[in-house]
Parts: C-alpha cells; sequence; structure tokens
C-alpha cells in the first residue's frame, strides 16, 4: 500500500480556488512552498498525500481531491479571538479529529511560526516537522508596536516548546541547526531545500537596455525591508532617469497606504514605482524575464523561495546578509549582500549593477547554472521520501496518544 502522509501547513488557495466556493482568495498569502512540493510528490510518487489546514476566514470546512492531493481545508470557530493569545487551542482538537479521519502513517507539520508543526508533534502519529522560519529572529527585528509584534511575541513561546520535542526536522538554510541545537542537541536534522515552480525555469530572459527594472517580490511589511528599498530607489532615481521599480505582494491598507504609498509619493522616484498586489509565478516570471534585478532588503529571513526563483529564472539578485540568504547567494559571484538596514550600502549595490550590466549578468549567469541543478523537484522528491522512510523506521508506532 502507498504511504498515506498528511500535511498539517499553510493553505494554498490559489491552486485550489475553484473548490473553495464563497472564499475570495486574493488577500491570502501565495505559500508557493506548499504549491510546488504538493505537485512534485502528486507527480513523481504514489504517496497518498493530505494537506490539513485551517483558516478563520473560511466560512465553512472543505474537503476535496485536486491534481492527485487530499485537501482538508477547516473553518476556524470563534475567528475574532487571535489564535496567539489562546495558543492555539481552540484548533487543536478540530486538526486532531480530521488526522484521526485521515489515519496517516506520518504526520509532517510545515513551519514553527505557527501552530502546524506544534499540532504535528503532538498528534500522536509519527512526526517530521520543517522550520520555514525562526519566530524568535523575526521578533527582535520588530520596530514598530503591532498586532504581528505581539503574535510573535506568543508564538515564540510555541516554536521553542515544539523544538524542544522534536525528534526530526528539516531545515531550508545551514544556519538554523545553532538554533536548533541550543534547545534539543539530540534531534536529527536533515537539509532539504524548497522547490521552484517550472515557470521560472522557462524564463528567456530579455532585459531592456533602455531601461533598469528593480523587482521586489515579498510580503510587504516593514522587517522585508520595503521602507529602505524605497529610499534606495529615491537615492538612484535622480542619477539614473530610466530606472523603475515593481512592488509585488501584498499587506495589511494601514502599512500600505499609510506608510508605503505616502513614501513612494515623496521622492524623486514617483510616478516610476508600481505596485503590482499578488501575481501568480507566471505573473512574476513576466518581471523577470525583463528584470535588471531582484532586490529582497529582509530583516531576517530562512530560505526565502524568490530569492531562488530569481536565480534560476537568471535575474541578477541584491540581498541582506542574514539568516539562510548568504547560502544561497554567494558574495560576489552569484549576487550581491548587503547589511540589514543600510540604505547607503543598498543604494550602492544597486548603482553597482545598474552601472556595471556585464557584471550583473555574469553573476546572474553563474547563480542561474547552480541554481537550475539546485531547485529542481526530483531531487527534492527523492530526498524527502528518504527522510520519510527513515522517519517511520525510526519512530515505533504505539497508537494514537495525545501529548
Amino acid at each position: 500500500m502507498p504511504m498515506r502522509v498528511a500535511w498539517v501547513s499553510p493553505p494554498d488557495v490559489q491552486t485550489v480556488s475553484g473548490r473553495l466556493e464563497g472564499l475570495d482568495t486574493s488577500a491570502f498569502h501565495p505559500a508557493t512552498w506548499i504549491r510546488n512540493a504538493t505537485r512534485a510528490i502528486a507527480r513523481h510518487t504514489d504517496v497518498e498525500l493530505h494537506v490539513v489546514s485551517h483558516e478563520k476566514r473560511f466560512p465553512k470546512d472543505y474537503r476535496f481531491v485536486e491534481g492527485g492531493v487530499h485537501y482538508h481545508y477547516l473553518h476556524a470557530p470563534f475567528p475574532q479571538i487571535p489564535r496567539p493569545v489562546v495558543l492555539y487551542q481552540l484548533d487543536r482538537w478540530k486538526y486532531y479529529r480530521e488526522l484521526d479521519a485521515i489515519k496517516p502513517d506520518l504526520v509532517h507539520g510545515q513551519g514553527t511560526e505557527n501552530l502546524f508543526s506544534y499540532i504535528a508533534l503532538t498528534s500522536g502519529y509519527p512526526a517530521v516537522i520543517s522550520m520555514q522560519a525562526i519566530v524568535s529572529n523575526l521578533f527582535q527585528q520588530y520596530r514598530r508596536l503591532s498586532r504581528r509584534y505581539f503574535e510573535h511575541a506568543i508564538v515564540q513561546f510555541i516554536e521553542r516548546y515544539t523544538i524542544r520535542r522534536a525528534r526530526h526536522v528539516i531545515m531550508k538554510a545551514p544556519f538554523v541547526e545553532t538554533f536548533i541545537r541550543s534547545l534539543n542537541p539530540d534531534a536529527k536534522l536533515y537539509l532539504l531545500e524548497n522547490i521552484i515552480h517550472e515557470a521560472y525555469f522557462a524564463v528567456q530572459r530579455q532585459p531592456d537596455r533602455r531601461r533598469n527594472s528593480v523587482v521586489f517580490v515579498g510580503t510587504l511589511i516593514n522587517t522585508k525591508g520595503v521602507e529602505e528599498l524605497i529610499g534606495a530607489f529615491h537615492a538612484l532615481a535622480g542619477e539614473f532617469p530610466s530606472l523603475e521599480m515593481h512592488l509585488v505582494g501584498t499587506g495589511t491598507h494601514g502599512y500600505v497606504d499609510g506608510i508605503l504609498r505616502p513614501m513612494i509619493a515623496a521622492g524623486p522616484g514617483a510616478g516610476r514605482v508600481a505596485l503590482h498586489g499578488q501575481l501568480p509565478a507566471e505573473g512574476i516570471a513576466k518581471l523577470f524575464a525583463g528584470a535588471s534585478m531582484l532586490v529582497l532588503p529582509s530583516y531576517s529571513d530562512t530560505s526565502p523561495n524568490v530569492v531562488a526563483e530569481a536565480l534560476v529564472a537568471g535575474v541578477p539578485v541584491i540581498g541582506t546578509d542574514v539568516g539562510g540568504i548568504p547560502f544561497m547567494i554567494e558574495r560576489d559571484r552569484t549576487g550581491l549582500l548587503v547589511p540589514v538596514r543600510d540604505v547607503a550600502a543598498l543604494t550602492g549595490a544597486m548603482r553597482q549593477y545598474v552601472r556595471n550590466q556585464p557584471l550583473a549578468e555574469e553573476h546572474a549567469r553563474l547563480g542561474c547554472e547552480r541554481a537550475r541543478m539546485r531547485y529542481g523537484e526530483e531531487r527534492f522528491v527523492r530526498s524527502l521520501m528518504a527522510i520519510y522512510e527513515e522517519v517511520l523506521a525510526s519512530t515505533p508506532i504505539k497508537g494514537v496518544r495525545r501529548a
């Protein structure tokens, strides 16, 4: 019989939007790593894969099969209550009931910045978890009080509890090991990077020499360094009249309309910045075809998909020297790295690529060669299946016991 695996994960609503009647999917996080991996598993294995998630915006429970994957999208009761405040206890038992109905051989928790890995480890089934971000690192980057600040203040304790209990942890970047080992020296660790959508492998680069197009892709929040990027863009706008910028992603109305739009309008680059909102992979790939560079000045990032996507597409990349980004970009070989919150350094790196296009193209060429070998889906699936087999072989089956 094929292995039956349940992923407890963020919901990928874009892929299955046609099955989610009564739901506006436009404001959801795209969860591209979930979409890419589930499609690859369905294509290359006979695993019976179930994706279990919850959302307070779901008007009801949804259960269906799409593309060979079983989806269980659960309505969260009492949506007005912030989940971290009650330590996710409102949703815990609904997950357990769903998992008991599935009866998986293994549960895979996707990320410690929410309840997903916590549910996997307390489900009573053999479990492995993946770390998408280190919440404790994210929390340290906040400079403004916000709802996200207070939520992460609570979630970091759940993350630590989860890591201490984990026997098997999948890392997206090597730097995460230090954090895990400080809490759980005995955990078995695996390094497995995310895979990249085929649209980025299909990009045919045709940069327009008459204009310089800067692209940012990510959630529009201050910890992604968006304000520093706007400042650097304005600093260069007068020097390079052909410079333009494309911001792809969504954020809260208060932040986008109250902070970002006024910043954009106040500088010499006003009128040359486009806010695209959320775009599918094909739309981002189209922007990448003509982009002069991708810039991601994050304060903290584990393994940002957009960096890998740009590298695969052959786009020059500028990122911050933080988290897992230096593991993805080799300094001055496959891209440029700058310090966090350093507008002057960011401006200098962007200027370097605008002035020296042969250098930018050489970085992009070498980065593309390496990334296309590194982020292919067959390699990912082989490694993931080997991890699952090892977890099952080393986990005695004792029946379901809740923590």
